[in-house]
């Protein structure tokens, strides 16, 4: 069984991103180091980029949906049309799909 590590998670709202890290819980002193050297190369403010980018995604998809409009395909940028699908995943927040990209799997 391997130690457990901590985790960074940044949320607003529905929209999340979690980084784990190399630090064991209860390393403090491991957990400052590591956090300094993430916030030096940038990688914190990735996460944040990240995150303001999902929820912009989700806003925008619960806009379409509460306003009746259904805007344009993140795939193939073709109108969504009534049956649209929104994916959201750990990686994938409120991307919407028309009907033709969301059953090209199937």
């Amino acid at each position: 069984m391997s130690a457990t590590r901590y985790r960074l998670k940044l949320e607003v709202a529905n929209a999340n991103v979690t980084l784990k890290l190399k630090t064991v819980l209860g390393d403090v002193k491991g957990l400052q180091e590591e956090l300094t050297l993430l916030q030096e190369r940038g990688s914190i403010k990735k996460m944040i980029e990240q995150l303001d980018d999902k929820y912009s995604k989700l806003q925008r998809s619960k806009m379409v949906r509460h306003e009746n409009k259904y805007g344009i395909c993140d795939a193939c940028g073709g109108p969504l049309g009534k049956n649209y699908t929104t994916i959201s995943t750990a990686t994938l927040a409120g991307v919407c799909l028309c009907s033709e990209c969301s059953t090209e799997d199937e």
